[in-house]
């Protein structure tokens, strides 16, 4: 269930509010045929959003979804996202030189099967902590000269993994992460 406030023009610097509450029901199954554990996850949540853009030189979005009940309390994620546009190409008007950045902050359960899973080599049954992630992005896009860059910088924490023998575990240590692309 959400409401959409816009009372005012899609070309607005605020162009439209989301607010909305939901609830998330996953039904899961794992085992051998002869017993299998059937699991359901519930959780509710909250969630609230805004965009906008001044003419075709800025744009905004920003999402923020928080559980607040059920089996997934306190799982949160923050996305932002601006974008600005500059028209400097004397013969290429309609041509835009694109700087974006972008935000973004997670802290989530791990999946069910990384924590449930049996097969016929391998099973398990874990209790990880929750897996955070921060990243921040920035993008120089130049189509006119068919120019693309971008870097970024992200902090995983408790970061699941797979191993040397295929079984997932757990990183307590906070790992960095630097991308980079031209």
């Amino acid at each position: 269930l959400f409401l959409r406030l816009q009372p005012w023009s899609s070309q607005s610097i605020v162009s439209s509010i989301d607010v909305g509450i939901g609830d998330r029901l996953m039904m899961y199954g794992y085992g051998p045929k002869t017993e299998v554990r059937k699991t359901t996850e519930n959780s509710f949540f909250l969630y609230a959003g805004a965009k906008g853009q001044f003419r075709q030189y800025l744009s905004w979005d920003a999402l923020m979804h928080y559980n607040i009940l059920g089996d997934r309390i306190g799982d949160f994620d923050i996305n932002a996202n601006v974008l600005f546009n500059t028209y400097p190409f004397r013969k290429a008007r309609k041509s835009p030189l694109s700087i974006s950045a972008s935000f973004s902050q997670t802290l989530k359960e791990p999946n069910f099967y990384q924590e449930h899973f049996y097969s016929n080599h391998y099973a398990w049954d874990n209790n990880f902590k929750k897996v955070s992630t921060t990243r921040i992005e920035g993008r120089l896009d130049i189509p006119h000269w068919k120019l693309d860059a971008s870097v970024g910088y992200a902090i995983l924490g408790n970061g699941t993994f797979y191993d040397n023998c295929g079984y997932i575990r757990q990183k307590e240590n906070a790992v960095s992460i630097i991308t980079a692309s031209l």
